[in-house]
């Protein structure tokens, strides 16, 4: 493993899903390059609530799932990038709606985003939302990352956290984003 001056951190979006489990294997790949991965907490599905596959055990642990996203968003704010795993069971490139609002998240917050495949923008996504993201695709970085020995992919996304992305915003396109947060957030209070 190369030593890297500046410690790369990321969490991973993406479909959490017992039938398509690449999202932790891309985890595996980024901790054994080096790259600090915040979310997800754990390394596998351990439980299903409300046909939701989690990463951890809201009735073990000291958060709740509410509470573990917007833990997560705050990773996504204070990240040196972010990375989505957009690919769920064939369909390279899926994006959906969690990992849509995370994007337009990092977007936000200027915040370097790694996909690994053209993205595909489901329906599921709030239309202002997957038009935004389709409009500022040109700025994202499709890579593909689980391909790349270490020291490639140290170089390359010590290149991409080097600088914030200006994703030029409006204050209309901000208050959307932030209102799909919102919306997003409060159905999870239900989980």
């Amino acid at each position: 493993m190369q030593a890297n001056l500046i410690k790369l951190r990321t969490q991973i979006g993406g479909k959490f899903s017992r039938l398509d489990l690449g999202l932790f294997d891309l985890k595996r790949r980024l901790v054994d390059a080096g790259i600090e991965v915040n979310y997800p907490a754990g390394d596998f599905i351990v439980k299903t609530v409300n046909g939701v596959d989690l990463s951890f055990d809201p009735d073990t642990e000291s958060l709740s799932f509410f509470e573990v996203e917007t833990e997560y968003l705050k990773s996504i704010r204070d990240s040196s990038f972010h990375t989505v795993h957009n690919a769920f069971r064939g369909n390279l490139g899926y994006v959906g709606k969690s990992a849509g609002m995370e994007i337009a998240y990092a977007m936000l917050h200027r915040v370097p985003v790694v996909l690994m495949y053209h993205p595909s923008f489901q329906a599921s996504i709030d239309s202002r939302i997957r038009n935004l993201l389709s409009s500022k695709e040109h700025l994202f970085n499709i890579i593909r990352i689980d391909r790349l020995t270490d020291s490639q992919l140290l170089n390359q996304l010590e290149r991409i956290s080097a600088s914030r992305v200006d994703y030029v915003l409006s204050v209309e396109t901000e208050l959307n984003i932030m209102a799909n947060v919102e919306t997003i957030l409060n159905e999870y209070r239900s989980l």
